[in-house]
Formats: structure tokens, C-alpha cells, sequence
């Protein structure tokens, strides 16, 4: 699976709802996580690494938007 193709996995955030900045921590840690697991592993496909760093694109472009 692509990035492209994972569009309609990754939730888009909703009209109204704030995370907590507690929240918008948690969430980018775990995001960072995933992508610091996928680093340098031979055992990752390709494709997760891609949706993990395309996960954390559009995370950070979300909370920087919400700033």
C-alpha cells in the first residue's frame, strides 16, 4: 500500500474538535515512534516506512494547522 493509497486509512481531523496539547504530544510521540521503528530495519517493507513517514507528514501539517 502507498501513501496514496492509504489517503482514506489516515482519519482527517474534525471541525470543532481540539486535541489537548497533552494530546498533540502523545500523538506525535507515537507517530515519531513508529517512524523511529521503521528506521533502518532490513525486516520493514518499504511500505510501511512510507506510510509511516506520510502519516507523520500529514500529522505535523495537522497540528500545525491548528495552531
Amino acid at each position: 500500500m502507498s501513501a496514496h493509497d492509504a489517503e482514506p486509512l489516515v482519519p482527517r481531523q474534525r471541525d470543532g474538535f481540539e486535541l489537548t496539547p497533552a494530546e498533540r504530544t502523545e500523538l506525535q510521540d507515537l507517530v515519531d515512534e513508529l517512524v523511529s521503528a521503521t528506521e533502518d530495519r532490513v525486516f520493514w517493507l518499504g511500505r510501511v516506512r512510507e506510510t509511516a513517514l506520510e502519516i507523520q507528514r500529514r500529522l505535523g501539517a495537522m497540528l500545525e494547522s491548528g495552531d
